[in-house]
């Protein structure tokens, strides 16, 4: 079973599934991408966001690009934009916060 996205807000959540709902549509629906892909109708139907180890496939036949498909994903060749950084910097906020530790009070 593949794992779960770990999305950091539902708005991200609704935009990953919106892009990839756009996308299959604008690529003539769920038949003629799973025909694209090698996969049954049925499996592409199934999807409420795109698969991991599909993203760069996927993401060509869609013609969207895989940040918009899994923005909860690393992708190593864009830099973060100004919401990811802000999101992991209020994450690790919170952990710090719950643990009662900060970078400078950790010894090396």
């Amino acid at each position: 079973m593949a794992a779960r996205p770990r999305f950091t807000s539902r708005q991200q959540a609704f935009a990953a599934s919106a892009a990839l709902y756009r996308g299959i549509a604008a690529a003539g629906g769920h038949e003629a991408v799973a025909h694209r892909l090698g996969v049954t109708g049925a499996a592409v139907r199934s999807w409420t966001f795109c698969p991991t180890a599909r993203l760069e496939t996927v993401s060509a036949v869609l013609g969207v690009p895989a940040c918009e498909l899994r923005p909860d994903l690393q992708h190593f060749d864009l830099p973060p934009t100004a919401e990811q950084a802000t999101a992991a910097h209020l994450a690790a906020a919170r952990h710090f916060a719950l643990t009662g530790r900060t970078l400078s009070s950790e010894r090396h």
